[in-house]
């Protein structure tokens, strides 16, 4: 069979993508906020924790899409704050 999605179309590779996205959008659309793996990273260890448990006892969301984890926050949680002193550390 051919393939008859345009080259052009920009869009999750499958169903585990589409899920991920629809759960990303409305995370957004929640206020959510989109952080790097090297920012979860070090509110882990800034709060001596491990990824694991920061997921765990946190607003921290881990969502794999499109072959990577993509993390987010919610901004009522505490460590937004850590999360804003380590970007401007970091000169973000």
């Amino acid at each position: 069979g051919k393939d008859v999605t345009p080259a052009t179309a920009a869009g999750p590779k499958g169903p585990a993508d589409r899920a991920a996205t629809n759960m990303i959008d409305t995370m957004v659309k929640g206020g959510a906020l989109e952080i790097t793996e090297d920012e979860a990273k070090a509110l882990a260890e800034a709060s001596g924790m491990t990824q694991a448990e920061l997921l765990e006892k946190s607003s921290l969301q881990a969502v794999p899409h499109s072959g990577k984890m993509r993390f987010f926050l919610h901004p009522s949680d505490p460590l937004t704050t850590k999360l804003g002193l380590y970007r401007k550390y970091k000169g973000r």
